[in-house]
């Protein structure tokens, strides 16, 4: 004798097949809500289960957009391309996909494809600001200001509490001399979002810009603060090879925009140690590297923005290179330097000869020093007279 009425049975297993349906639906929305979440890793596998089963075309092309922002977060960029890509073929008519192209294009300094990426993103959807934005800074980063400043002011047009843009049509303004409407950009910016270091930095930036008119391309001394001049000097390089080496180095790397360990890892497969960097004085950042031999390579970096505010790291454009040939006994080189009794702010390397048995505060054995302009990036020969660089053991 059956335990329920065949009416009842069929209730029940309907009841269950439905039950069924309904936890794997919930399991679905799950997978695909970390697939689009912030973790990255876990939005990675979770995109790659989704991708591992019988999805339509359309959402082939969302999972593989949301992987593809998730590697590229994690700066794998080849595999973001390759995932937004592929997103692209199966759904032409994706916003968000163009978008995220266009930002790792950004990201390798490759500004006419990010241009061009996301235009068709504004194309397919005018109503949204980052487009816009990102299209901007695409044009900034190649110079074309005017052009950058109109898409910052559509960015903001759609989204007037839209602080990033502020804060980069300011620094756009900044960079074409309209300095009270640059101040203007850069103080809203940090009422709607007070903790952004960027917008602080740039507002420093135009504080400094209103009390001195910027570098001076020719000049003599760095004691009067005006010797720039155009790049550092290759006389030091008595060796052909390594005049060679500086020149291959610079061509191949000013203008490269790395995040991360990429350039690291460039660099330590062709033989050079990473010593380090940091910030010498907003926006100015270093990196230097050391050959077997002896050789040291010197990078002058600008800080850029990040394009999304939980990028994991900052990115860098190199704007200059510098290779410094083996150093004599007991030579160093630093980064942390000023000249003594200016008021002016200068980011500066040298090649010191300290004495560390008399323990000073400042090293004034100067050897050879360099100045990076806190504008361009770039670096320039300067006379050691009132160089001196801080002694980082001391008080230790």
């Amino acid at each position: 004798m059956p335990r329920f009425p065949s009416g009842l049975a069929l209730l029940i297993a309907g009841a269950v097949v439905a039950a069924l349906a309904s936890g794997a639906q919930a399991a679905s929305a799950r997978l695909w809500e970390t697939c689009k979440g912030k973790d990255v890793h876990a939005a990675i596998s979770a995109c790659e289960q989704i991708l591992s089963g019988k999805e339509n075309l359309e959402d082939q092309a969302i999972a593989l957009t949301n992987r593809g922002r998730a590697y590229d977060a994690i700066g794998q960029s080849e595999r973001a391309l390759a995932d937004l890509t592929r997103a692209i073929e199966l759904n032409a008519n994706s916003a968000a996909a163009f978008s995220n192209r266009s930002d790792v294009y950004y990201s390798k300094g490759d500004y006419e494809r990010a241009i061009a990426d996301a235009t068709r993103a504004i194309e397919l959807d005018p109503t949204v600001a980052i487009f816009f934005n990102a299209r901007g800074m695409a044009y900034a980063d190649k110079g074309e200001h005017d052009r950058a400043i109109a898409d910052y002011a559509r960015a903001i047009a759609l989204d007037p509490t839209f602080a990033f843009a502020l804060y980069r049509r300011g620094v756009a303004y900044l960079k074409t001399g309209k300095r009270d409407l640059a101040r203007a950009d850069i103080e809203k910016a940090l009422q709607l979002a007070p903790d952004d270091g960027e917008a602080r930095s740039a507002l420093a930036e135009l504080e400094q810009a209103e009390t001195a008119p910027g570098f001076e391309t020719t000049a003599s001394s760095a004691s009067d603060l005006e010797d720039l001049g155009d790049l550092p000097d290759l006389d030091m390089l008595d060796d052909a090879a390594d005049v060679g080496i500086a020149k291959t180095l610079k061509i191949r790397l000013v203008g490269k925009v790395y995040e991360g360990d990429e350039l690291d890892n460039e660099l330590v497969t062709e033989g050079w140690e990473d010593l380090g960097g940091g910030l010498m004085i907003e926006p100015v950042w270093f990196h230097y590297f050391r050959r077997n031999d002896g050789t040291y390579l010197v990078l002058a970096n600008m800080a850029l923005p990040r394009r999304r505010p939980d990028a994991k790291n900052l990115p860098f454009r190199i704007t200059d290179v510098l290779v410094v040939p083996p150093l004599e006994e007991g030579q160093e080189v630093a980064f942390y330097c000023r000249v003594k009794g200016s008021k002016r702010k200068l980011a500066i390397v040298a090649v010191i000869q300290p004495d560390h048995e008399k323990q000073e505060e400042w090293w004034k054995d100067i050897r050879r020093a360099w100045t990076v302009s806190l504008d361009s990036g770039q670096l320039a020969t300067i006379d050691t007279d009132g160089v001196e660089c801080v002694n980082e053991g001391w008080g230790l």
